[in-house]
């Protein structure tokens, strides 16, 4: 794994690195905003889908696990993982996923509903490329201006993305089609 580590150039690093720190974030947020929504009980097939940029093969994901590992324990220790009091009366089926013997364990959320996929296979994963294609010409660039006001509602004023429906559209059946879309 430090073999692996001193290898990465500074971009990858960053990114490794970045990433960790948004997954941990985005778990966070997610069970906040699903409590505030009132839809905690989705949280029982809470699943990430990364998309598949630089962590291939098993023997990386290992180590990547490892590193996202730690960024766990750290990042939640300084901001805990939100819990309702209530769901430990009420036995809440999310604590049955994430907790063991009373104390957080992410294994089965990290292990078993965390993969890496293509954005030909995942609409999710498209969304986040073009959101992140826009944000990234307009702030460096300057261009596509009209698309990152379109971007932009949909972003609390720290930044940070809120919520993006999709109406009438079921992910599970969903299947790319090039035919359909060529780019």
């Amino acid at each position: 794994m430090g073999n692996w580590l001193e290898k990465l150039d500074s971009v990858l690093y960053l990114k490794v690195t970045l990433l960790g720190e948004c997954i941990v974030n985005a778990l966070i947020d997610a069970i906040g905003h699903a409590v505030s929504g009132e839809y905690d009980a989705e949280l029982v097939d809470l699943r990430f889908v990364i998309d598949r940029d630089f962590v291939r093969g098993p023997r990386r994901l290992s180590f990547w696990r490892e590193i996202l590992r730690n960024q766990l324990w750290h990042i939640t220790s300084k901001r805990p993982i939100p819990l309702v009091k209530e769901w430990w009366v009420t036995g809440h089926p999310f604590l049955t996923k994430i907790m063991r013997d009373g104390k957080p364990d992410l294994n089965d959320l990290f292990v078993n509903n965390c993969c890496f996929g293509s954005s030909r296979q995942h609409p999710e994963l498209r969304i986040a490329d073009m959101t992140a294609a826009i944000v990234n010409r307009y702030i460096n660039r300057r261009q596509c201006v009209a698309a990152y006001q379109i971007v932009r509602r949909f972003f609390l004023s720290h930044g940070k993305i809120v919520q993006i429906e999709l109406r009438d559209f079921d992910l599970d059946a969903w299947r790319y089609d090039p035919a359909k879309n060529p780019y």
